[in-house]
């Protein structure tokens, strides 16, 4: 006998159905006429239909009333639920304008007497438990059946269900600000690569103004007086590593053991680690070379490891006399050069990259290695910044998985916070 659920005091389980005024499902509009789609009814899809949003403010589509029978059934006002039950399944969103839905969908609109806020995080929270319940054929389906004698476990008091949605709002509110401005630096790190790779800064530590420097011609373009221009080959020499036997590897290390850096060991050190004994100099990288990928994902830069890299790599060996290592490094991370490599690479079935091709690529640059160390800390004083915003998010979404686990299971209870606020 399976072990009984304890519900929290207070709280209790009922079937969807109970909770709600209506469950209704959707239909698929049928019609000929091209304009069809080009109405002002909005046509609900599991388009718009996303773990990522809470609320549904627009759809993708619009429909008009042109051939499309009992529209009006189909109807979900404002401020209501949708539950997708095909294809993304087992997915609630929170409607902000009336939408007319697809097959795909379920419109719920709820009682009074729950909080529609609740219900979504609770669908939320429920949803490996309820898709347990979808039938198995060619793929796995929901229906309105399913979803209306799905039980759920919540607070019998409105006010304690209005009081664990308001606690999870206010973590998915931060959440949503820090994913903005997750999004704004990095857009901002993008322009300011643009400027710094093409403009560079003066003496002031300002992006030289095109319309008040002086600039000249070069085989790339326009480019300030005080830097110079080439192609790789002149710059830098790669080394290309070797694919190593699997009898020449070691799955511990030792005396003159290296770890054998390949594609999968970056992606999974723990579980692709092996090391090769007494390799070749030429074979080894230090943590201050470049690492790129020749193969594969083509471009991709790595830095700051030590071992023997394996052949679908480059080792890009720069003239340290004309490039500073980090200026070099987000040279190969533009998003100009990584088209262009790409472009280069695409030529083949699986993307490759030659060395000619990785030697022909220009490159344009400070003449002075102060001013390239100076565009290199730039950015990656804005990469810190990025970096210190991804954390905080990743804190958000860890904060948000315990409290969701903590309230929703009543492990941890509101009504306490509701009676010091009374």
């Amino acid at each position: 006998m399976s072990e009984m659920i304890k519900i929290p005091e207070g709280w209790e389980t009922t079937e969807i159905s109970k909770i709600s005024k209506q469950i209704k499902s959707g239909g698929t509009p049928k019609s000929d006429n091209k304009s069809f789609y080009n109405g002002d009814i909005k046509f609900t899809t599991i388009e718009d239909i996303t773990a990522s949003n809470k609320y549904l403010y627009t759809t993708k589509k619009t429909i008009t009333e042109l051939g499309f029978n009992n529209s009006n059934t189909w109807l979900v006002g404002k401020n209501n639920l949708l539950y997708s039950i095909y294809a993304t399944l087992g997915v609630p969103i929170i409607t902000k304008t009336e939408v007319t839905t697809n097959q795909a969908i379920l419109g719920i609109e709820l009682n009074n007497n729950v909080d529609l806020e609740f219900i979504y995080y609770r669908l939320v929270y429920d949803k490996e438990q309820i898709l347990s319940n979808a039938t198995q054929t060619t793929q796995s389906n929901l229906n309105a059946t399913i979803v209306k004698n799905t039980l759920l476990t919540l607070p019998k008091l409105k006010q304690e269900q209005q009081k664990i949605a308001e606690v999870l709002s206010e973590v998915d509110n931060a959440i949503s600000k820090t994913e903005e401005l997750f999004e704004k630096n990095k857009r901002l790190k993008t322009a300011l690569m643009q400027d710094l790779l093409t403009y560079g800064i003066d003496e002031n530590g300002k992006v030289r103004n095109p319309q008040t420097h002086k600039f000249k011609s070069s085989e790339l373009g326009n480019i300030p007086e005080e830097w110079d221009s080439n192609i790789l080959k002149k710059v830098c020499k790669v080394r290309q590593g070797l694919q190593i036997a699997i009898k020449q590897r070691f799955k511990e290390s030792g005396e003159n053991r290296y770890v054998y850096i390949t594609v999968q060991y970056l992606n999974n050190q723990e579980a692709n680690e092996e090391f090769i004994q007494s390799p070749d100099e030429d074979l080894i990288c230090h943590p201050d070379d470049i690492l790129f990928t020749r193969t594969g994902n083509t471009g991709q830069i790595i830095t700051g490891v030590h071992g023997v890299f394996h052949n679908n790599f480059f080792r890009v060996d720069i003239d340290k006399d004309i490039l500073d290592k980090d200026f070099m490094v987000y040279f190969l991370n533009y998003e100009v050069t990584q088209q262009k490599i790409k472009d280069l690479a695409a030529t083949t079935t699986i993307p490759d990259l030659k060395h000619s091709d990785f030697y022909s690529l220009g490159i344009k640059y400070p003449k002075s290695k102060t001013e390239q160390q100076k565009i290199a800390q730039i950015l990656s004083s804005q990469d810190e910044k990025i970096e210190n915003i991804k954390n905080k998010l990743n804190k958000l979404k860890l904060l948000k998985a315990s409290l969701m686990q903590d309230l929703l299971s009543g492990k941890v209870r509101v009504t306490k916070l509701m009676e010091e606020n009374s």
